[in-house]
């Protein structure tokens, strides 16, 4: 994904894209933030009706998107991409092809970590200013916050299924080590 790819996603929403609201918490109530996570959750969704390699792509979409929100310094959209996996979550429990249905969950369970960790590498660089510093941490809670509100799903949806609880809990190790 090109550092033009974010912009042009954006505008392919319908909205042109803004630095600064893209950085910006909720402060009106729904925004652009908003309607770009809405579509892909509603393109995340019906990809799981069509075929497994669309549906793949369409649940790491919001992971690319996260990565480049990093680029940008726009955590209002990091935090709205993160929490479309768990919004995604029940879509993905409910799908009826079970391979499927593992890779989607897999995907949720691992993208969040796996960015957490990359953020987690540039905290330990030596030369790290204190105010990019302040932001990586930030951006960590974020990820340990998604991953707690995973496992709040799954206990919504299924709290019996123990093996997907562990690849919650292993979730967090992964990114607390």
């Amino acid at each position: 994904m090109s550092c033009y790819s974010l912009p042009q996603a954006w505008r392919r929403y319908g909205h042109p894209f803004d630095e600064n609201l893209a950085g910006e918490f909720g402060r009106f109530g729904f925004g652009p933030v908003d309607q770009a996570a809405k579509s892909l959750y509603i393109e995340a969704r019906e990809a799981t009706k069509s075929m497994d390699d669309i549906a793949v792509d369409a649940f790491m979409l919001p992971d690319r998107i996260a990565q480049r929100s990093l680029d940008y310094d726009a955590p209002a959209l990091l935090l709205r991409m993160l929490a479309l996996y768990v919004e995604l979550y029940p879509t993905a429990a409910d799908v009826e092809n079970g391979r499927l249905c593992d890779r989607l969950l897999d995907l949720i369970y691992a993208l969040p970590p796996q960015l957490g960790r990359s953020i987690e590498y540039s905290v330990h660089k030596l030369d790290l200013p204190a105010s990019e510093r302040e932001r990586a941490t930030a951006r960590l809670k974020l990820i340990f916050r998604t991953i707690a509100e995973l496992a709040n799903a799954l206990a919504d949806h299924d709290p019996a299924d123990s093996a997907r609880v562990g690849k919650i809990r292993s979730a967090l190790r992964r990114v607390a080590t």
